[in-house]
């Protein structure tokens, strides 16, 4: 049996080279034994957030509202003829595979015509080893632009047959295939794969297309080459394995293991014609050509009035390299005479201020008249081309000047104060004599203008002016004075008395008579004058001694509230109209002497105890 179904094969392959679109799935006499699992291909939706669910081989599988399938873990059945999930093919965008799954031996058409696919999430849980047929497997995945199959071990337990398995993958631009081994690639696994500019190898692959791998077309950007990218990126490839196609996708065992791009032109250097005279002046515009390396050039000798072809210097024709070239016509000029370009000096009125001075040249020769310096005048325009080219006439050129003005002396605007002090810049004008002037009358911070001495306006004449502008200086408001009023111990005793004025101003505070106080010191300036900052000045007071007068004795044992009719703080007149006689007075007074001796002397010890006890 095995023997008919190599015979098969074989016979297949031949007529696949004629008929590109037979497929082939070869098959194992224990594969066509083994049934094909296809549970649950019709919709079956349990969740509202579900498209459809089902399960295939072992594996469940659902597909979302956002168009994702998830692809749990298990092994897939067989499939000889179509996708499991062909009715949803349409809407499926992404492809998860959630867990570990193990393909089946089969699995032609596994993904076809999944055509809104734009990724194949998570293929390292893909087991792809076990794998014998793949064919169409990605056929028709039109959005998909790139796939990984590096960790899947494709075709590592046997030969893996792949007939169209990538066709149809139109922007497919990225495949990596390294761990994957291909026996045989009988139909076309490559076919319309136009965009497929970067394939990975790992030198063991065997592929055989006939006819069906991607050519790269040879743009003005691309060699129609593959290039692998050795210490290089996928952008600037520094490889040096560059091959065509039918090498790449042919039975070449000699390929670098290495990731493989389309080769990219590389600009060459511009070759610039350039034509010259005998003395190597320009006499016409270069010409500049452009190409990739290699390309070939080709300059042209132009034909010049007025000048015969001499000789060229460098290649005229070539190829591009990696450098800049330059090819170099030179030619003789032929004498013609020209009529003479005159070049005349006047001033505003037609005046001649300076001699003629006169060109002579040959036909096409180029000419160039100067603008004179000339004493007590200044250039006002050219009449005619300062610079052309001699023609058979004459030509006229005429610099016209202006007679200079005479200066006139300066006028210098000085800003001061009322004592003559400069408060701001001078501003000078200057002019000739005649002209008219204005001096300004500035704003200037801190300062009011009062007057102005001289000509504010008038004209220039040939000597200097000045014109002083008088201000007087604004007051600026300064800290307050505060005039506090406090006892020995720094308490409040009066109200303060707080002075207001200008920086500047004099200042005056007052020593207040204060009832029951005594006034001590003064700490501060008692007068002074404001400045920009506040001031205090402190008065301090000694509180007076109240000396208790004696209360009067009318020797009787009848107590007070008795006599009062029970009224205890009932008070009259007739008491507090009381005065004490003369010989009380003196001895109040020598009670109250005696009594401020003693209270001094005793603050003064206290004051020597406790600086004792400091020390």
């Amino acid at each position: 049996m095995k023997k008919m179904t190599t015979a098969f094969a074989l016979g297949t392959i031949l007529i696949g080279t004629f008929f590109p679109t037979i497929r082939i799935i070869a098959e194992t006499t224990e594969e066509k034994n083994s049934a094909t699992v296809n549970e649950q291909v019709k919709p079956l939706v349990n969740d509202a957030t579900d498209i459809a669910t089902g399960k295939f081989g072992s594996s469940q599988w659902r597909i979302d509202l956002e168009g994702t399938l998830h692809i749990g873990a298990g092994t897939f059945a067989y499939t000889d003829t179509f996708s499991p999930w062909e009715m949803w093919a349409s809407q499926i965008k992404k492809v998860i595979f959630e867990g570990k799954v193990v393909a089946g031996a089969r699995s032609n058409y596994l993904f076809q015509n999944f055509t809104n696919v734009t990724l194949f999430e998570n293929m390292y849980n893909f087991d792809m080893s076990n794998i014998r047929g793949a064919s169409s497997m990605w056929e028709n995945c039109s959005n998909l632009t790139s796939l990984d199959l590096s960790g899947t071990n494709a075709g590592k337990n046997g030969p893996l047959m792949n007939g169209g398995m990538f066709a149809g993958c139109t922007n497919l631009e990225s495949l990596d295939l390294r761990s994957v081994k291909f026996d045989v690639n009988y139909f076309k696994a490559f076919q319309h794969d136009t965009k497929l500019s970067q394939i990975t190898l790992d030198g063991s692959l065997n592929l055989v297309d006939y006819g069906s791998y991607p050519d790269i077309i040879n743009t003005e950007q691309y060699t129609g080459k593959w290039i692998n990218i050795g210490n290089g990126t996928v952008d600037n490839p520094e490889g040096n394995s560059v091959i065509e196609s039918s090498d790449l996708f042919g039975r070449n065992n000699n390929i670098i293991a290495d990731t493989y791009v389309w080769q990219k032109k590389e600009a060459g250097g511009d070759v610039t014609a350039k034509y010259v005279d005998t003395d190597g002046n320009k006499i016409s515009d270069d010409v500049v050509k452009s190409g990739n390396v290699g390309d070939a050039y080709s300059t042209d000798q132009k034909t010049i009035a007025g000048y015969t072809f001499k000789e060229v210097q460098g290649s005229a024709t070539g190829t591009f390299t990696d450098q800049v070239q330059t090819v170099t016509y030179v030619y003789t000029k032929d004498p013609i005479a020209g009529g003479d370009i005159i070049a005349k000096y006047v001033d505003t009125d037609g005046n001649k201020i300076s001699d003629d001075v006169v060109k002579s040249g040959n036909v096409g020769d180029a000419y160039s008249t100067d603008q004179k310096t000339i004493a007590g005048y200044t250039f006002k325009e050219v009449q005619g081309s300062a610079t052309g080219t001699f023609t058979d006439q004459a030509q006229t050129v005429t610099y016209v000047y202006t007679k200079d003005p005479i200066a006139g002396g300066d006028v210098t605007a000085k800003y001061v104060d009322t004592d003559g002090n400069k408060i701001s810049d001078d501003a000078v004008k200057s002019g000739n004599v005649g002209d008219t002037y204005t001096t300004e009358q500035k704003t200037i911070a801190g300062y009011t203008f009062k007057e102005v001495q001289g000509s504010a306006t008038g004209t220039f004449t040939d000597q200097a002016q000045t014109v002083t502008y008088v201000y007087t200086k604004d007051p600026i408001s300064g800290g307050d004075v505060t005039a506090k009023y406090v006892d020995t111990d720094g308490n409040k005793i009066s109200d303060d008395v707080v002075k207001s004025g200008n920086v500047g101003d004099t200042y005056t505070t007052e020593q207040k008579t204060i009832a029951g106080y005594t006034f001590k010191e003064v700490q501060g300036s008692v007068t002074g004058t404001f400045t920009d900052q506040v001031q205090t000045v402190t008065y301090v007071y000694m509180k007076n001694n109240v000396t208790p007068s004696p209360q009067p004795d009318d020797h009787s044992d009848t107590p007070e509230s008795i006599k009062n009719n029970g009224n205890k703080n009932e008070s009259t007149s007739e008491n507090k109209n009381i005065l004490p006689q003369t010989g009380d007075n003196e001895g109040l007074s020598m009670i109250g002497m005696i009594s401020g001796l003693f209270l001094i002397f005793g603050t003064i010890v206290v004051i020597l105890f406790k600086r004792k006890r400091q020390d």
